[in-house]
């Protein structure tokens, strides 16, 4: 596939000029002799022949090059005063005067002899600036600005290889069609495009990659560069995947997006063998991680419901609530007393079923106006973090929510002073350490746990003998579980561990706990 060359309707496109520097070294081995001229405007011209062969060019699109006896024009820059430059001006501004003079100039087929120049990475391109102008309306604002100077644009955010892709898109060339099928090729020019905002080369980017990029490479151009057509069916391609997301590609990432594909994995894998559709998928991905409406959605076949409000989507859901909850963003008045007396009652538990990303700020402002939990680390770590992790553990969308209010709740309490004044009341500072010791009495009850099944051959015996202490019956609460299971929920109890999982690992992303805290969590 080529391109439809922008600037096809000018005369026959120059090729661009680019140089490149030499160090000291290098220029002392060359052997060259030169000869001076004067031309008829004054201008005192020298061409230094240079012996030996210098690629110039890039190898992602092969340039010209300088071989054995090439004049190379070098201007005499004490010769370049105003008299001369004025002089040139002079005579372009009198060769349009004498052509306007035989009609009326054509609004879109008459070009000037104006050039950008611009170096980048030490090499100076000089191209046509109408092409920059005409396709640009960033470029055509900054080079009309009054202040603007002659001298060269360096693009210190640009790469030459870059560079080269982007003008190749503008002055088409037959090296053009072997990097035509590269994903760096147009994933650079698709960033510059995105960047001076050339619409056209833009499309043209777009339309390429939709043939030669990944499901994860369109996903990862989609979120830097803003091309949402490639969302959904990158979403749906990585879900269905039998093969899951690796190391390298979730780091490329963001990472919500890295949560929201294992959630949607996860669901996938709790019926294999009667597999949701396409379309299934679609909806899902749509309504749950994009936040589309569908007329004709149906849920997963197969599937627990992942409602904040759900009722028996696991063997130890939370119970259902008397009432129907809501929270609205602005909440009323009757709203605020309900939750009023939930919290009077530290039924944090079905409090926390009406939390959605849209209304954490309005939860906050309840915890903080109507609740003391948030006055001290000790009630904040008895009464609210064991049910946050009991909703983070479950589903991973939930976790989600679950960052973003104590990210919240961290933004809103006040920064520790360096006189340790303030260790009895909830700070950032004591947010933190709270989480990283709840998060580290997770692991180990985890460990302990997998000792204890060890012990005694038997999962509910294992269970039974760890949570016995104190502490541990804080954290088996935190699972969802009481202090007595059955071996049957072996499973669904390694299913909240690996929730769990991608929920302390969002904590990390979210700077509330370390990452040299993270484990492994899971029975043996």
């Amino acid at each position: 596939m080529m391109p439809s060359p922008a600037a096809s309707r000018s005369s026959p496109s120059p090729s661009l000029e680019s140089t490149t520097n030499f160090t000291d070294a290098e220029s002392e081995s060359v052997e060259a002799h030169t000869d001076s001229m004067e031309r008829d405007d004054g201008i005192v011209v020298s061409s230094t022949h240079v012996p030996t062969r210098v690629p110039v060019g890039d190898p992602l699109l092969p340039g010209p090059t300088i071989t054995a006896n090439t004049a190379v024009p070098v201007i005499d820059a004490t010769a370049l005063d105003n008299r001369g430059i004025n002089a040139n001006e002079q005579r372009e501004a009198t060769r349009i005067a004498s052509l306007e003079a035989l009609g009326k100039r054509h609004e879109r087929y008459f070009f000037t002899a104006d050039f950008l120049a611009f170096i980048v990475e030490g090499s100076v391109y000089r191209v046509h600036e109408y092409l920059f102008v005409d396709l640009s309306p960033l470029w055509a604002e900054k080079l009309a600005r009054p202040d603007r100077t002659a001298d060269p644009i360096r693009l210190a955010d640009v790469s030459r290889q870059e560079m080269d892709a982007f003008l190749s898109t503008l002055y088409p060339t037959r090296e053009q069609n072997d990097a035509c099928h590269l994903y760096a090729y147009w994933s650079a020019v698709l960033r510059l495009a995105t960047m001076w905002k050339f619409d056209k080369q833009r499309e043209l980017a777009i339309d390429a990659l939709e043939e030669i990029a990944s499901p994860m490479g369109k996903l990862i151009l989609a979120r830097r560069y803003d091309v949402e057509v490639w969302l959904q069916p990158a979403f749906i391609a990585l879900c269905m995947r039998p093969a899951t997301l690796s190391l390298s590609e979730a780091k490329h990432l963001p990472l919500q997006d890295v949560l929201h594909i294992t959630s949607a994995r996860e669901v996938l894998m709790i019926n294999a063998e009667d597999a949701p559709t396409v379309e299934e998928v679609s909806d899902y991905v749509g309504q749950h991680i994009l936040g589309l409406q569908s007329t004709d959605a149906h849920p997963l076949r197969g599937a627990a419901n992942t409602s904040p409000n759900a009722v028996g989507s696991d063997e130890h859901s939370m119970e259902p609530s008397p009432i129907a909850l809501t929270l609205s963003e602005n909440p009323t008045v009757d709203e605020k007393r309900a939750f009023v007396a939930l919290f009077a009652q530290k039924n944090f538990k079905v409090a926390l079923r009406a939390v959605t990303s849209r209304n954490v700020r309005a939860f906050l402002e309840l915890l903080k106006d109507f609740s003391a939990v948030l006055s001290s680390p000790t009630f904040f770590t008895l009464d609210l973090l064991p049910e946050l992790v009991n909703r983070a553990a479950f589903s991973i969308p939930d976790g989600i929510i679950v960052v973003d209010l104590l990210k919240a709740i961290h933004l809103s309490l006040a920064v520790e002073g360096d006189d340790g004044t303030m260790k009895r009341t909830l700070t950032q500072s004591t947010l933190r350490e709270v989480i990283q010791d709840f998060v580290a009495g997770v692991y180990t009850f985890v460990e302990g746990l997998n000792e204890a099944c060890s012990k005694h051959a038997d999962f509910a015996l294992g269970y039974a003998h760890i949570a016995l202490t104190t502490r541990n019956s804080l954290l088996s609460d935190a699972f969802g579980f009481g202090k007595t299971v059955t071996n049957d929920d072996r499973s669904s109890f390694n299913h909240r561990c690996h929730r769990l999982q991608a929920f302390f690992s969002a904590l990390v992303g979210a700077e509330l706990l370390a990452e040299d805290q993270l484990g492994d969590l899971g029975l043996a």
